[in-house]
Parts: C-alpha cells; structure tokens; sequence
C-alpha cells in the first residue's frame, strides 16, 4: 500500500534560514516533539548521510535512523528516508 500526501502552509520566516533548521539533525528535538534525543549524527548534510534519533510515542521509545537522498540548498529540496534502527525493513521516505 502507498500512501501520498502534501501538506503546505505560509510562515512568517526566512526561506533559507528555515531550511536551514529543517535539515540540521542536531535541532531536529527543538520543532518535532516525537525526538527525544540526537544520538549520532554529521554537523552538516550530504547526499548519502545518516543521523540516528531517539523516538518517543504512545510510550514506547525507540531509534529511528534516517539517511539522505536529495539535498539541494539553492532549491530548497530535501528527500531523506527514516526507519527503525531495529533491522524492521519497513521506511518511510519523505520529501
């Protein structure tokens, strides 16, 4: 099963400084409330990179690890995959 969905919404903000926020791992916690913690992670992104965070929902926690597919700055693009760090092959890929 696929499930597709797009979401957009206007915010007073810089677009580059945004983006920048967005795909900085180590600040991932101060806008998503299911990140726990960083546990390990690049200080900047490339094609390829991974980070690991800790998850927390429905009190359960968990690892999740993400990896980067698409990172364009001049674009504002950015696709990464995200799963369990537990060998669950299931993903999620976001762009």
């Amino acid at each position: 099963m696929s499930i597709c969905a797009t979401v957009s919404r206007d915010l007073p903000a810089d677009p580059d400084a945004l983006f920048e926020t967005l795909v900085n791992p180590h600040r991932l916690p101060e806008w998503n409330r299911a990140i726990t913690t960083v546990i390990d992670g690049p200080e900047t992104l490339a094609p390829g990179d991974e980070w690991v965070v800790e998850m927390a929902a429905l009190a359960q926690r968990w690892q999740s690890r993400s990896q980067v597919k698409v990172l364009n700055c001049s674009t504002r693009r950015f696709e990464y995959t995200s799963q369990s760090d537990d060998g669950n092959p299931s993903y999620h890929l976001e762009l």
